[in-house]
């Protein structure tokens, strides 16, 4: 009998010691931080939870689901009944838009309970330096760089750029170093404090003498000062393209190569010249617009052609030659580019290859 009764006793202090556990609730586990502004830095909440059970509560761990959401919590064992807290910091720096993170909350029993956090960030207003980043003295500028992309031969094509005055001064505006088939002009050219302006420039296709990528530079002068260094320089880049009439189209020239420019070995300190053959199979007559190297940088090498139409049927030699002086030994490849009349394609690439040795 006293062993029955001993063994009840044990059993039920067993069940009493198993019963004794923590038990973390929390208020909510969802919070919504609504509209917050990323110049804000972050956004905090307070997660505060009560032990409802019979034992001390520990976290074990706590983890965010991303880097941009941090973290913190009690540390200290919470006893049955009282509060807790877990920190919630959400960086909103960088990161405008809808968001929604969990955060994941262990205990030392392993319980789980899986917290989120949901906002919406509105992008800071950009600044004066983040909406005209390029710097020319008192002036800022959207950019320096003005692109026109294709311009058709018979095209006058313009292109604006804001600017602003961030000085305490009112600044004259002006330029040189404009090419004639370009224009540019300040709107308006006696900028005050503080006030906004804009650059436009006009490029005038039919001007231009040339075809394909154009790349010019001009100068802008303030105050009635031409100052010739870099940062008052501004770049336009553009590519004229030739425009065909629907007949054009129809029965248009059709180029044809012969073969690559190869000049096999050449010796260092000497001169050579190779050749290739084009040919017009089409039903117009073949015009070569311009001639160019791929690598724009490649001065050891002059090509002569004709600037005589090509008849239909009829061919043309273009002569390439190679100046091996002060060329380092080795194999160099280069692309001879053609811009010519043909509609379907207008850009056509020669292949050219030599290399340079120190004997034969």
């Amino acid at each position: 009998m006293k062993k029955l009764i001993a063994t009840g006793i044990t059993i039920a202090l067993c069940g009493l010691l198993f019963a004794q556990e923590p038990e973390i609730t929390f208020e909510k586990k969802i919070h919504n931080f609504g509209t917050i502004k990323e110049e804000d830095g972050k956004a905090v909440y307070d997660f505060e939870f009560t032990n409802t059970g019979d034992a001390d509560l520990v976290l074990k761990n706590v983890q965010a689901s991303c880097g941009c959401t941090t973290p913190s919590w009690t540390r200290t064992p919470v006893p049955p009944g009282e509060k807790g807290v877990i920190t919630v910091s959400y960086s909103t720096i960088g990161r405008p838009g809808q968001f929604s993170k969990s955060i994941t909350v262990t205990t030392t029993t392993e319980q789980r309970e899986v917290l989120t956090i949901r906002g919406d960030v509105t992008k800071k207003p950009a600044s004066i330096e983040e909406r005209f980043p390029s710097k020319v003295d008192g002036l800022r500028f959207k950019s320096k760089f003005v692109n026109l992309d294709n311009i058709d031969k018979n095209e006058r094509k313009v292109e604006s750029i804001d600017f602003i005055n961030t000085s305490q001064e009112e600044i004259t505006v002006s330029s040189f170093n404009v090419k004639k088939h370009m224009e540019v002009h300040f709107f308006p050219s006696v900028i005050k404090p503080d006030s906004t302006g804009t650059l436009a420039v006009t490029f005038d296709a039919k001007k231009c003498n040339d075809y394909g990528p154009q790349n010019e530079q001009f100068g802008i002068i303030l105050n009635k000062q031409k100052i010739d260094a870099p940062e008052y320089l501004f770049t336009v880049f553009g590519v004229v393209v030739e425009q065909f009439t629907e007949e054009q189209r129809k029965n248009p020239p059709v180029y044809e190569l012969a073969k690559a420019i190869e000049f096999g070995e050449v010796l260092v300190n000497t001169k050579a010249t190779a050749e290739t053959t084009i040919t017009n199979t089409g039903s117009a007559p073949l015009i070569i617009r311009k001639i160019t190297f791929e690598r724009a940088d490649e001065k050891f090498i002059s090509v002569s052609a004709s600037q005589k139409p090509i008849a239909p049927g009829k061919s043309a030699t273009i002569k390439v030659t190679l100046n091996a002086k002060d060329l380092p030994v080795g194999a160099k490849n280069n692309n001879l580019r053609l811009i010519v009349n043909e509609p379907k394609d207008n850009l056509k690439t020669i292949p050219v290859s030599y290399t340079i040795v120190e004997k034969k």
